[in-house]
């Protein structure tokens, strides 16, 4: 199998140039926190002409790699039954494991004596290290035995798996407050925002911990020396949830808040939290400072979705496409659950009352600036949808909120009108005739891209959008009493995403709309652009082809199930939330 540095760059690694020798050209260390550019690398491959490429491991690249050298190395490799990726010049193996998003050391078996003793032959590459993985050295080339998906780290038999480290732990050897490398001591430096996140009265352990992730980013931290913080936060929060259940909150949780709020783009960072250490001021960099009182201020960004938001198959929609576009997460996802919904259609509902609710959805995305990405979100999602459905993405996906008339015509039931029946000249009788077939799918996903246009058109009299949009979300039943209105609409499946600036949002949407239901109506999310992608994604078609299968199935599976009821853990959290959402 031919693997190259242009699919390396694809996947997202950070590489450099080796010798012969495999030692890098230059000081690389740099590379392990921020990815060379493709200038850069285009610019390595001219003048240094180098025999062979490196990935650079660990959270960079979000790889680890196990090398097995020589006969004992190969039979470890054959004990704990994984398939190598790699065959290296020098007739060894490598074996790429997913990165676990802590820091986890490099370790060699030669100077690592307990590594060398129980495994011989095996080195580790994480944090800190660098692999060959193309070309050649001294002793041979480098040959690809297997497509590059990592085994993720569950796949690595327990005892290895703990014996390097891939298990997280506060205080094993590990632990990055423990290396030299590390720049900052983990200890103090993020001890102020620590001291904040087990201080909360309000909120729950992993609403917290994602709290004091997101803080931690947005001041400047890098993923891997995060981690021993959130590590110490998993072992300081109380071993009881919200309903006073004994329920730990493990390791895994505190990792996932992690990874997820590394996965979207800093925020400003929350203004200073002042601690006192042993009669020591300090601020959440660990630095001395002036004990004073920091006024409190808004946030200028509202906190990224919780991990819990991004389950199920949607949630892996967003983990599959986010590496590969400059979307934010919360437009992808919302994205994803609104075109589910219309395709799906009129089957699977919810019952309050006696009113059906459908799983038509309106979502409109609030950026900052027109340029925040908008459209991108929606372009990867209707990816997956016109592969699943392209009858419905070629005709039921249309654009152009302008009028009530409008949006009642692109669903609108067979039109009638009555003619005389005519005997020999006289009338003697009426009967319907079909003068316009209307529309059999009553599935309607609107796309708008100026919401701020639909808003401006609504404030003028007359307009009766507002009202057959409100109507659209209802019951599904359109009509406008209108002599000349002839178009209704009988159980319309309509969904609508759109996209607006939150000045134009400030601006056009008038207190009328706001309190009269049709804002309720739609769930307003704050969206921006994630990551700057000057190649643009690339994901490539058939790495969607298993997720397609499995939307296919569950568009399937919803179109059979009929009315949907909340289960117990469910129907005793809506109990606790309803009167609260309730006073509106």
């Amino acid at each position: 199998m031919r693997f190259t540095v242009l699919q390396a760059i694809k996947l997202g690694w950070s590489i450099i140039p080796v010798k012969a020798n495999k030692r890098p050209y230059f000081k690389w260390q740099e590379y392990q926190v921020a990815k060379p550019d493709r200038a850069k690398m285009t610019r390595w491959n001219e003048q240094l002409k180098p025999p062979a490429w490196a990935v650079v491991t660990g959270a960079v690249s979000g790889l680890i790699v196990l090398d097995f050298d020589g006969e004992q190395g190969r039979t470890v490799l054959e004990a704990i039954g994984l398939e190598p990726h790699v065959r290296t010049g020098g007739g060894g193996y490598h074996v790429y494991i997913e990165h676990p998003g802590f820091p986890v050391k490099t370790l060699n078996s030669k100077s690592k004596r307990a590594l060398g003793a129980r495994y011989p032959g095996v080195d580790i590459r994480a944090d800190g290290g660098y692999a060959v993985f193309c070309g050649k050295n001294s002793s041979g080339s480098y040959t690809w035995l297997r497509d590059p998906i990592p085994y993720p780290v569950s796949d690595v038999p327990s005892e290895l798996r703990a014996f390097l480290g891939l298990e997280p732990t506060s205080d094993n050897e590990n632990s990055p407050c423990a290396d030299v490398e590390m720049k900052r001591d983990c200890g103090t430096s993020a001890e102020g925002l620590l001291v904040t996140a087990l201080g909360k009265s309000s909120g729950g352990r992993n609403d917290n911990g994602f709290w004091l992730a997101c803080q931690l980013r947005d001041n400047g931290f890098t993923e891997a020396e995060a981690a021993p913080t959130m590590l110490k936060y998993q072992a300081g929060v109380p071993s009881v949830n919200t309903k006073a259940q004994v329920e730990p909150y493990t390791v895994d949780e505190a990792i996932a808040s992690l990874k997820q709020a590394y996965s979207s783009m800093p925020r400003e960072p929350l203004g200073q939290v002042t601690i006192v250490t042993g009669g020591r001021p300090l601020n959440v960099r660990g630095e001395e400072t002036e004990l004073q009182e920091v006024p409190v201020r808004a946030r200028p960004w509202p906190e990224p979705m919780s991990p819990e938001a991004f389950s199920g198959l949607a949630g892996d929609f967003v983990t599959l496409i986010g590496p590969h576009t400059e979307s934010d997460s919360a437009a992808l996802l919302l994205s994803y659950i609104v075109a589910f919904g219309n395709v799906v259609g009129r089957s699977a509902h919810s019952i309050a009352e006696a009113d059906r609710h459908f799983m038509n959805l309106f979502a409109v995305q609030v950026g900052l600036t027109s340029k925040g990405r908008k459209g991108s979100s929606l372009g990867q999602v209707m990816r997956v949808f016109r592969e699943l459905d392209p009858d419905w993405a070629g005709g039921r996906v249309q654009s152009g909120l302008s009028s009530g008339e409008g949006l009642i015509w692109a669903v609108r039931d067979a039109i009638e009108k009555e003619e005389p029946i005519r005997e020999n000249g006289e009338v003697v009788g009426h009967k319907a005739v079909i003068v316009d077939s209307g529309v059999e799918d009553k599935r309607l996903f609107v796309q708008e891209g100026e919401f701020a246009s639909t808003l401006r058109v609504m404030g003028r009299d007359g307009n009766t959008l507002s009202a057959v949009i409100r109507n659209a979300w209802d019951s599904g039943d359109l009509r406008i009493l209108s002599k000349n209105s002839r178009a209704n609409s009988t159980g319309a499946h309509i969904s609508i995403i759109a996209h607006i600036t939150k000045d134009e949002l400030l601006r056009y949407l008038e207190s009328t709309e706001a309190g009269n239901g049709f804002g309720n109506r739609i769930i307003w999310f704050c969206a921006r652009r994630s990551k700057v992608l000057p190649e643009g994604g690339c994901l490539e078609s058939r790495a969607l082809d298993s997720h397609i299968r499995r939307l296919k199935a569950a568009v399937v599976y919803a179109q059979s199930v009929g009315q949907m009821k909340r289960d117990d853990s469910a129907r005793a959290l809506w109990h606790k939330v309803y009167p609260d959402l309730s006073e509106g």
